[in-house]
């Protein structure tokens, strides 16, 4: 402030082109100028003593221009950074432009520094300029976002290994692992239909037990494959109308529908751009989730609601984007679930309850996880035990 003070002044508020009237003047401003620079100013003279040294330069090195004014430049700045200054200074006394980047061994920083010649009139030189520029905060940033550049870099590559083995995971699990169970089955098909009232009561139970694990690792194959499939096919998305997919699932689920005396409530859901084939395996699993855990003698009941919410608005979902989301309620009746599993039921392989209980893989509501996932979504899980469960699903507009 005592540079500006001394500057309004000179001028006296008065315009400064009409007024500048000697070399006094003019070199009280320019060293108003300089001093006020967010640029390190410094000038040598023939001999590289200091000449010049503005306000940014006491900043940073704690050196006060009285102090240093007149001292030759291997005094004020030292060490192997010194030495390289040196012979840049050097260069520039010789006449020549000199770009440099400088990292001061006593100092924190990144500095781009220029050299120039001050030159007379007739071309003398006296002395040399030094501007340095702070590129520390860019620097900074430049590290980082290299160092990030390099952690995706990474990534992308774990992410086409992990890409390549899930295609040949599905290629063994819809060819070499389909061929025996498929044996086994035919086998046991035949087994049941001729030589079925053969077997001892032992026996029969041996071959229930078969056929029950041969039905699991069947539904096991087809739900590692749905799995997969979400990550492996081509994600085309397309406007669907919710309604009429909703409909359509409903026919084809309406064996398990009257045979649970179930019913489904919804209102009116959106024309959304959504990949279809996955958005319905979504709504197929919550649906047939909520059939499956029903409360023993109560009808299962699925409402569906529909909301548009704002990303911003939605604290039980991290990473949502600030914008408009569909915000999907599926609410059921049935047997629920303790809260502090919300997250767990999302996991593949992860169950609550025993298989002789609730038949079922484990996969399918990571399927649905996966499929929101690409859908650019989330979906989060409400439970209170014997009260039923909401499963609520957000979908980007």
């Amino acid at each position: 402030m005592g540079s500006v003070r001394n500057f309004s002044e000179i001028i006296q508020n008065e315009d400064v082109g009409e007024h500048v009237k000697n070399a006094e003047q003019q070199s009280a401003i320019l060293n108003v100028i300089l001093d006020n620079s967010f640029d390190f100013i410094a000038a040598f003279d023939t001999s590289l003593n200091l000449i010049f040294w503005n306000t940014k330069c006491e900043e940073r090195t704690g050196k006060q221009k009285e102090t240093v004014l007149g001292k030759n430049v291997r005094e004020i700045v030292t060490g192997k950074a010194g030495e390289r200054f040196y012979v840049h200074l050097k260069k520039a006394l010789a006449g020549e432009d000199v770009h440099c980047e400088e990292q001061p061994d006593s100092l924190e920083g990144f500095y781009k520094c220029f050299m120039t010649p001050l030159k007379y009139a007739d071309g003398e030189i006296f002395g040399v300029l030094n501007i340095s520029h702070d590129l520390t905060a860019i620097k900074n940033v430049t590290d980082k976002l290299g160092a990030l550049n390099h952690a995706l870099r990474h990534k992308n590559t774990e992410l086409e290994l992990s890409n390549s083995e899930m295609t040949s995971f599905s290629y063994v699990a819809s060819h070499d692992l389909q061929e025996p169970l498929r044996k086994i089955q035919t086998f046991g098909s035949r087994i049941r239909e001729k030589e079925f009232e053969n077997l001892s009561p032992q026996g029969i139970e041996y071959f229930k037990r078969l056929e029950l694990a041969a039905v699991r690792m069947q539904s096991l194959i087809d739900d590692l494959l749905a799995f997969s499939r979400t990550s492996t096919l081509p994600k085309e998305f397309e406007k669907v109308d919710l309604n009429l997919l909703l409909e359509d699932i409903k026919m084809e689920l309406k064996e398990a529908i009257e045979e649970n005396h179930a019913t489904i409530q919804s209102q009116q859901l959106p024309v959304a751009n959504i990949i279809a084939f996955q958005f319905r395996q979504l709504f197929v699993n919550i649906l047939l989730n909520a059939l499956k855990y029903k409360k023993a003698g109560d009808k299962p009941q699925v409402k569906i609601t529909c909301s548009m919410v704002d990303g911003t608005q939605i604290n039980d979902v991290h990473n949502l984007l600030p914008q408009q989301y569909y915000k999907i309620n599926f609410i059921d009746n049935g047997i629920g679930f303790e809260q502090q599993y919300h997250t767990k039921i999302f996991e593949l392989f992860q169950r609550l309850h025993g298989k002789s209980e609730y038949p079922g893989t484990g996969i399918g509501l990571a399927i649905c996880k996966k499929i929101i996932l690409n859908h650019k979504g989330a979906i989060t899980a409400t439970g209170h035990v014997d009260k039923g469960a909401i499963f609520t699903v957000y979908l980007p507009v």
